[in-house]
């Protein structure tokens, strides 16, 4: 089974991460990983951008517009349409 491994490391510029991050510059060149530059949504916080990751939705829609909102997002999103396909999901992350 194939699997997927995202990496958000919040905070921290593409250029820096392309300079200093050398074990997932090595997987990118062995072609077994790929990297992409984002564009922030705005506001630019934790909580209304990993929602946006999470559901694909802008802060303006998703309704997480500052780091204070504590809820379960109300949204599809990715973790839910994995479990809905059988797939198994984890996170090393924050308690947010």
């Amino acid at each position: 089974m194939a699997k997927a491994i995202l990496v958000v490391l919040d905070g921290l510029r593409y250029d820096a991460a392309r300079r200093c991050l050398g074990w997932l510059e090595g997987m990118v060149a062995a072609g077994e990983a790929q990297v992409h530059e984002l564009r922030c949504a705005l506001p630019a916080l934790s909580r209304p951008l990993y929602e946006t990751l999470a559901t694909g939705l802008p802060p303006v829609v998703h309704g997480t517009t500052c780091n204070e909102v504590v809820r379960l997002s109300p949204h599809p999103n990715i973790f839910a349409a994995a479990r809905a396909a059988g797939l198994v999901t984890a996170a090393a992350a924050y308690s947010w």
